[in-house]
């Protein structure tokens, strides 16, 4: 038998799967409210009032740090209300960029460090096929957040690390 034949019956038995799988996934979305399956769970909200919060990393039992996709803040929240606001970047959250992940240094409770990972902005190029800088700026510059597509460096996504001790 020759081998490049047999994935062919595999291929139709995926087909009516994935078929059968995505009429279901649709009449299950449009049910309504969640069903919780376990009895002793229940869903509440923590914090509201956030713009596209996206990531957060745990500083205490009742206190964390949550980033907002398109603002590019990092927001304090204290007991389920927003405290301040500690870290505000300029990105680019067009599609799939923006402030997108956090992570505590393993050394956290004495050094402070958090590290952070973002799409930063650059000037929209003359060029839509020659982007207008090839790196982000080093350090960061404030600014205004884009939206712009094309408004980002070659190599616009990072990983920050911050640089502070404070733990206020």
């Amino acid at each position: 038998m020759n081998p490049m034949r047999r994935p062919l019956p595999y291929f139709g038995i995926l087909l009516v799967l994935a078929f059968s799988s995505s009429e279901n996934a649709t009449t299950m979305a449009q049910s309504g409210t969640p069903t919780m399956l376990v009895p002793t769970l229940d869903v509440r909200a923590v914090v509201t009032g956030l713009t596209t919060p996206v990531s957060m990393a745990f500083l205490g039992a009742s206190d964390m740090l949550v980033l907002e996709k398109n603002t590019g803040q990092v927001k304090r929240v204290i007991d389920g209300v927003v405290n301040s606001t500690v870290l505000d970047l300029a990105v680019n959250n067009s599609s799939e960029r923006g402030l997108l992940g956090i992570a505590l240094h393993p050394d956290f409770a004495t050094n402070s460090q958090v590290y952070l990972y973002w799409t930063c902005t650059a000037p929209h190029p003359s060029d839509p096929f020659v982007p207008s800088q090839q790196e982000c700026s080093d350090p960061p510059v404030p600014g205004a957040d884009s939206t712009d597509i094309l408004a980002v460096p070659l190599l616009g996504n990072r990983v920050d690390r911050s640089s502070g001790t404070d733990r206020r």
